[in-house]
Parts: C-alpha cells; sequence; structure tokens
C-alpha cells in the first residue's frame, strides 16, 4: 500500500497482508489465530520499514469490512 523503494518491504507486504487476512478469518490458517497474530508484529518488530505497511493493511483490513 505505501510506495517505498526497500525490496525487503516490497517481498514481506504480501506476505503480511496474507497473515492479517489469517488473523481475520478471511483465509484459512494452518497456524492458530494467536501464532498468526504473533508473526504479523514480529514481522513489524524486526523490520521497522514495514510497520507503516502493516498499520496500514489494518486499517483498511478492519474499515468497512462486514463479516459475511
Amino acid at each position: 500500500m505505501i510506495r517505498t523503494q526497500d525490496k525487503v518491504v516490497k517481498k514481506e507486504a504480501p506476505e503480511v497482508f496474507r497473515l492479517i487476512q489469517m488473523y481475520m478469518s478471511d483465509r484459512k490458517a494452518k497456524s492458530p489465530q494467536m501464532q498468526v497474530a504473533l508473526e504479523i508484529v514480529q514481522k513489524g518488530w524486526s523490520i521497522i520499514e514495514l510497520r507503516d505497511e502493516i498499520y496500514m493493511q489494518l486499517c483498511r483490513q478492519t474499515t468497512e469490512n462486514p463479516k459475511e
């Protein structure tokens, strides 16, 4: 979602989005929900540049996204 030239952020952003979808139960997860949440936090903790991306994805995923 954010524009960046950082190759690590570009590579990790789609993976984080899949993790967020798993946490929100929009995608099947093989791991328990708390494990998925921990993975999201760990990625944000280890890759500082990814934190803004995670924030934007969480905002977008939780805004006007009704559960069917």
